[in-house]
């Protein structure tokens, strides 16, 4: 996997992330309102791997990543066209999880936090 694959990935291991965490405590205290539907977290761990492995038919992970990257090197080539002379450009990125693929360290949790295994 190549570097321009991380920032999705990253964004949807934290979508399983954030829902595990609505999952256990929804806003209304705990309570789940009869409405309110609660995804399997087994299922979307499935999701999210065949989606990585572009098994599935919710898309492909490295072509939708590939098109973002491509979005944005898109807009950085437009930008630098635009710039003056006395402008100074730079791309800052917080290299954890953003420039980083964690996948493998997610996949092999489980797609769960394990604090010890994530500072090390």
């Amino acid at each position: 996997m190549t570097k321009r694959h991380s920032l999705i990935l990253s964004i949807l291991c934290a979508v399983v992330s954030l829902t595990t965490a609505a999952q256990s405590s929804p806003k209304n205290g705990g309570i789940l309102a009869s409405n309110e539907q609660v995804a399997n977290l087994g299922t979307l761990k499935l999701q999210l791997q065949r989606y990585y492995a572009c098994t599935c038919t919710c898309g492909c992970y490295s072509k939708d990543l590939d098109h973002q990257a491509q979005l944005a090197i898109d807009f950085l080539a437009r930008r630098v066209a635009r710039r003056s002379h006395e402008e100074k450009l730079a791309v800052v990125l917080d290299i954890d999880e953003t420039a980083l693929s964690n996948y493998k360290e997610m996949a092999d949790a489980d797609y769960g936090y394990n604090s010890k295994a994530f500072d090390a």
